[in-house]
């Protein structure tokens, strides 16, 4: 018996490794990606109203890490080819409380000067294989799709990318309110949010205030009303 539950134990922590794999982020059990699942039990990414009111609600969520996954064409200075990109929000980084390798990563107080000039911080893996590693990679101007953009940091190692849409790892990460180089992350029906609670969270609390939440919101805009479910990012 022993033998066996020690069996079923480890194909479940194999299970769970592939499913919800060690995302390089600070007190995962606290991060909660939101799908929104309608009448026929589909589920989808949420509208952007919502992550744009969850903004202004730290009652409900501590931080929002709101994206849109992008391939986009660079071109640097020693480099040339596509990547794979997302579109974030401007708390994306502090909601997931990511640190930068190298440089600094964007915050609140940096969306007006992104409007004029997109903003990018690149994975440590892009980094060191298209830019070798090179401290002066900070400060460049890459060309993304022909629109310029500053790079002011490298992430930590071991994050790759957290969207509810795909496990595909990515290279860099855009602060781009207008969509110069991608979709307008502010004007998306549909947006990849994940949300920072506090430590002890009930799942099924956090989906029902924030049903309420965007069927408040729903009335308001005219959207299809939809029920908003929470996964926790550990997978338990």
């Amino acid at each position: 018996v022993a033998a066996g539950i020690g069996v079923n134990a480890a194909v479940h922590a194999a299970a769970r490794s592939l499913l919800f794999p060690d995302l390089g982020l600070s007190e995962p059990s606290s991060v909660f990606t939101l799908y929104a699942v309608d009448s026929r039990n589909r589920f989808a990414a949420p509208s952007g109203r919502l992550f744009q009111t969850l903004e202004t609600r730290p009652d409900l969520a501590l931080g929002v890490a709101a994206s849109l996954p992008m391939r986009v064409g660079v071109t640097a200075r020693t480099w040339t080819g596509a990547a794979n990109g997302q579109s974030v929000s401007p708390g994306y980084f502090l909601a997931l409380r990511l640190r930068a390798a190298n440089g600094r990563l964007p915050t609140m107080g940096d969306i007006n000067a992104a409007r004029a000039e997109p903003i990018a911080v690149l994975s440590r893996a892009f980094w060191q294989s298209a830019f070798a590693g090179k401290a002066d990679v900070i400060g460049e101007r890459l060309k993304l799709r022909g629109v310029s953009v500053l790079v002011v940091g490298v992430l930590q190692d071991g994050f790759a990318g957290l969207t509810a849409r795909s496990t595909t790892p990515t290279a860099l990460w855009v602060l781009d309110p207008d969509g110069l180089v991608g979709p307008a992350l502010y004007s998306a029906d549909q947006v990849d949010t994940v949300v920072r609670t506090r430590l002890g969270t009930d799942t099924d609390a956090l989906g029902s205030s924030l049903t309420a939440l965007y069927k408040s919101i729903s009335e308001v805009e005219r959207l299809v009303p939809t029920n908003i479910v929470a996964r926790r990012s550990d997978g338990v």
